[in-house]
């Protein structure tokens, strides 16, 4: 998945939350003028349209409970394509990582470097006995 598919889609999904977003805040402002109109009818003594205010009332408030369970699920997309994103992120460093370590190991041929080792272990043994020879040595002039 390239970067220019996935930035899209998050733009897309962030529109849709804003958009949401917009659409709860005017049913809130449509629920809160629906509280106001019931409270006047009642108190006009007008029941049939009290009645039907709080009919549309009840519908605005399951619509503003769905709207709310859209933005949830919209918002888990999200964070699903961003777990997803860092997936394929994690998959490509490991390709690199498999790459560089199999240009090394062809680099690097075991018995070369057994051999290099024990050469090293030789020539500091022979290094240590010259230096207790020339210690020894100091030590016997005085």
């Amino acid at each position: 998945m390239s970067r220019d598919p996935v930035r899209q889609q998050k733009r897309d999904l962030r529109r849709t939350e804003r958009d949401l977003e917009k659409d709860r805040r005017a049913l809130e402002r449509q629920e809160k003028q629906l509280e106001i109109d019931i409270k006047k009818a009642g108190k006009q003594g007008n029941k049939q349209l009290a009645t039907s205010l709080a009919k549309q009332l009840i519908a605005v408030r399951r619509q503003k409970t769905r709207s709310m369970g859209i933005t949830t699920k919209v918002k888990a997309v999200g964070a699903q394509t961003t777990a997803m994103q860092s997936n394929v992120k994690l998959a490509h460093a490991m390709a690199n990582t498999t790459r560089t370590m199999a240009a090394m190991n062809a680099q690097i041929s075991p018995q070369a470097m057994q051999q290099t080792l024990q050469q090293f272990e030789m020539e500091s043994a022979k290094m240590e006995m010259k230096e207790e020879l020339s210690k020894s040595a100091a030590t016997n002039e005085l």
